[in-house]
């Protein structure tokens, strides 16, 4: 009975101790390689955004975008100058007197409608800034006419000293 009951027992593979995975360490010269390549794609990424076919064109982009700057510099100061020019008619309009317009322009606040307003408002309560409000005088009259003084830049040395002298100056 032995000999027929030979049964054969499928042999299960006996495992193999599972070896650790080993870490791969890199050499400074396999790091530089990788940092170059990942650059190199991003940098490839970039002038494609920037429809740059290749790095010789990169100094004519370059001299754009500065062009670019110099022009957006020209154009903030030319609004600026646009601004006070329009302050400045809005003044004349309003009769303010053109030696105060400096000071009147640091004086009042506002832009467009708002400063013509406060512009208004401000001459209304200062009339002493608008044109009408200063006369010229002469002041080289006569003397003796009651007048202040004399016309001093019609006289000679000799006259002037002379009047100087009566009028005890």
């Amino acid at each position: 009975m032995d000999e027929n009951n030979n049964v054969v027992n499928p042999t299960t593979p006996t495992p193999t101790p599972a070896t650790p995975p080993v870490d791969k360490t890199f050499t400074q010269k396999d790091v530089d390689e990788i940092v170059i390549t990942r650059l190199s794609k991003e940098r490839a990424k970039i002038y494609k955004q920037l429809g740059i076919e290749d790095e010789s064109k990169i100094e004519d982009y370059k001299t754009r975008v500065s062009g670019y700057d110099t022009l957006k510099q020209e154009h903030e100061a030319l609004k600026i100058e646009v601004a006070k020019s329009r302050k400045v008619n809005v003044l004349q309009g309003l009769n303010a007197d053109d030696d105060f317009t400096d000071y009147l322009l640091g004086k009042i606040q506002g832009d467009g409608d708002e400063f013509i307003a406060n512009a208004k408002k401000f001459l209304e309560t200062n009339p002493k800034f608008k044109k009408d409000t200063y006369r010229q005088v002469n002041a080289s009259v006569d003397v003796n006419n009651g007048n202040a003084y004399p016309e001093l830049d019609k006289m000679t040395t000799e006259q002037y000293l002379a009047w100087r002298a009566k009028n005890k100056l």
